[in-house]
């Protein structure tokens, strides 16, 4: 195995990169990330980020190690050390296909320590750099060949409610709605002005960016919540405008766009029989099998002329009193 010594050093560089982010963690409470991306990959996933650090730890020393014996016992480079860099570089190839393909946010993190352990690869034999080329080229293929479009939405809802900002429920909800919107859409405010009667819905409100007041009776305001999340849901579904509602089902989420779509399905499904004789909401909802949830336009129901793109506002045309 080649450059034996740079291998060393950037072993020992990952090593102290990943102990610097346990002890800021410790102090902190938090990891320390350069952007959103950490948090939202955090949301995704099962296993503790000090649990993977320190198996990131270990992996680094051990390398290490290995690396130093190899001086005197040449046998190990030629099979333990080649085997231990393909394996971490597998192993975080995984994650960054996870990152683009899933979370579709890096985090910048966990690109560092992909980094060093692409490089140590590198720096080995042209046999080794081979092996690490096909290991990245299997993943990455693996990995576009699938569709992880539903996954996120029926994974427990663990990303849906990280992204809430606030909820409002009731005593015995007929239904779970979310709805994703913008502070500086006049469509998005007119769906939350049709709420303020509603009395058999339990809503989460989830924004895509961060917003200063939601003016609703009986909110109830969560203490942290992540916009990057509900931007990264609706681009897993190839939205780009708001107002999108999501109705949680036994079986899924059935979607539902546009403002006049969204208000009708409202007044149909969250007010008891004796508010609703009173509204003109004569409108039949088609619902979409939640087991078919993919991008597909057929799929959403609403027109853009009621909706606001996500990257720019909206103009501020008259509101509904």
């Amino acid at each position: 195995m080649k450059n034996l010594k740079a291998i060393q050093i950037l072993s020992l560089l990952g090593s102290l990169f990943i102990m610097g982010q346990l002890l800021y963690t410790m102090f902190n409470g938090e990891g320390l990330c350069l952007n959103l991306g950490c948090e939202i990959v955090e949301s995704l996933t099962i296993v503790p980020p000090l649990y993977l650090n320190l198996v990131g730890l270990f992996y680094f020393i051990t390398i290490l190690i290995v690396s130093r014996v190899c001086d005197d016992n040449p046998g190990l480079c030629k099979f333990a050390l080649p085997v231990l860099l393909l394996s971490g570089l597998a192993a975080e190839g995984v994650l960054t296909a996870f990152q683009y393909y899933i979370a579709q946010s890096f985090c910048s993190y966990c690109l560092i320590i992909f980094a060093i352990i692409l490089v140590m690869n590198l720096l080995g034999s042209l046999f080794q750099c081979a092996n690490a080329t096909l290991v990245l080229t299997a993943i990455y293929l693996i990995f576009s060949l699938l569709n992880f479009k539903p996954s996120v939405l029926f994974a427990g809802g663990q990303s849906l409610t990280s992204g809430t900002y606030g909820s409002r429920s009731c005593t015995t909800p007929n239904k779970e709605l979310f709805l994703f919107f913008s502070e500086n859409c006049p469509h998005c405010h007119n769906v939350i002005n049709a709420l303020r009667g509603c009395n058999s819905c339990d809503f989460h409100f989830n924004p895509v960016g961060q917003i200063t007041k939601l003016d609703l009776p009986d909110l109830k305001i969560h203490e942290s919540y992540s916009p990057e999340i509900n931007k990264a849901i609706l681009s897993l579904l190839d939205i780009k405008t708001v107002p999108v509602l999501l109705v949680k089902n036994p079986d899924g989420f059935d979607l539902i766009k546009g403002e006049t779509t969204i208000i009708n399905y409202i007044k149909k499904a969250c007010f008891r029989i004796e508010q609703i004789r009173y509204m003109d909401s004569e409108v039949l909802i088609n619902k979409t099998s939640s087991q078919s949830l993919v991008p597909d336009q057929s799929l959403y129901l609403g027109g853009s002329e009621e909706e606001c793109s996500i990257m720019v506002d909206c103009d501020s045309p008259e509101t509904t009193p």
